[in-house]
């Protein structure tokens, strides 16, 4: 099952960097401890701290820089609405005034600790899990225990996205081939409107078609089978070295 445009560069990228190495468990295991600790830091050295282990797993997993900083800028753009409107909605010490907004300090601080803990967590996921593709995340999921209609549910949701995305790339371009152009005309806003009318119709379809090949081949709940094969001393001595890591990182966010 693959993702087709779905698939992201997080799992594209090829598994010759050190992370790649790593068993699919490890990776997934060690990204997952890793969001979970960000919440918890809140001190500037321990967020530049996660940055930087960001970037350096980045570098030692040779991930193809432009493409990963062409979606970081996407992430980015998102996060610079928070940064622009976030210290006008938190009452603090105001920095400066823009008409009758006052922008705090206080909310300055939480939107740029906001975005470090962000950008800490996509370099880290980039990092781990780049390579191992939707069955591959699917399998270390399996391996980790979880669930097994929770790993098929993320591999269905994974591949509708790659269909729809399919389906919205070729009602587009019928659209383009008809002189369709984007403005601010009833027209327009009618026929994006019925674009998204026809997504979601045509999602509904293809679910209910998929449901019905699944019963008729007698789906059993579970597409991947758990992954029993034993970690190896460089897994065992990669998690205990990033606990490590981590349980320093928040010592130091409390000492600062």
């Amino acid at each position: 099952m693959s993702g087709g445009h779905a698939s992201s560069l997080f799992w594209q990228a090829h598994d010759h960097g050190l992370p790649g190495k790593l068993d699919p468990r490890v990776r997934l295991l060690a990204v997952l401890a890793f969001v979970l600790s960000l919440p918890a830091l809140h001190s500037a050295p321990a967020l530049g701290t996660a940055l930087l282990m960001g970037i350096a797993l980045v570098a030692l997993a040779r991930l193809p820089l432009v493409p990963l900083l062409k979606r970081l800028a996407v992430m980015e753009g998102f996060l610079l609405l928070l940064l622009l409107s976030l210290p006008f909605t938190m009452p603090g010490n105001a920095v400066f005034h823009l008409g009758p907004l006052a922008a705090s300090w206080d909310g300055i601080i939480r939107s740029l600790t906001i975005m470090a803990r962000v950008t800490a967590a996509a370099l880290v996921i980039a990092a781990f899990l780049s390579g191992l593709g939707s069955l591959g995340l699917a399998s270390a999921m399996a391996g980790l225990g979880l669930p097994p209609r929770i790993v098929a549910l993320f591999l269905l949701t994974f591949r509708h996205i790659g269909l729809l995305q399919q389906e919205y790339d070729r009602l587009t371009r019928a659209m383009k081939a008809r002189a369709f152009r984007l403005s601010t005309s009833a027209h327009v806003w009618t026929a994006l409107g019925q674009l998204l009318g026809l997504l979601l119709i045509r999602a509904e379809v293809r679910a209910q078609r998929l449901s019905r090949a699944m019963k008729a081949r007698a789906f059993s709940g579970q597409f991947i089978e758990r992954e029993t094969s034993p970690l190896t001393r460089h897994d065992y001595a990669a998690l205990v070295l990033w606990g490590l890591g981590l349980a320093g990182l928040l010592f130091w966010d409390r000492l600062s």
